[in-house]
């Protein structure tokens, strides 16, 4: 079960200040106790994981919210 509540300020910069995309969701998803890639998967396939290398800090952001709210949604109630 993901630990939601250890997601930090200080986490988050650290995911959408490396540039490889991979790397930083290996480290966020590892910080915070998923263990699974499956929805990370589903939300960066295709185009983000495209855009991410080259993205502004502010636009890795936004990724990475959409993310957190699709991993908190599927983690139910």
């Amino acid at each position: 079960m993901p630990r939601f509540s250890q997601i930090t300020k200080k986490l988050i910069t650290e995911a959408v200040t490396t540039d490889d995309l991979n790397d930083a969701l290996f480290r966020f998803q590892n910080a915070i106790g998923i263990d699974s890639g499956d929805i990370a998967g589903v939300v960066f396939t295709g185009v983000w994981d495209d855009e991410w290398p080259l993205a502004t800090i502010k636009r890795r952001r936004e990724m990475m919210d959409h993310y957190i709210s699709v991993e908190r949604s599927s983690a139910g109630p």
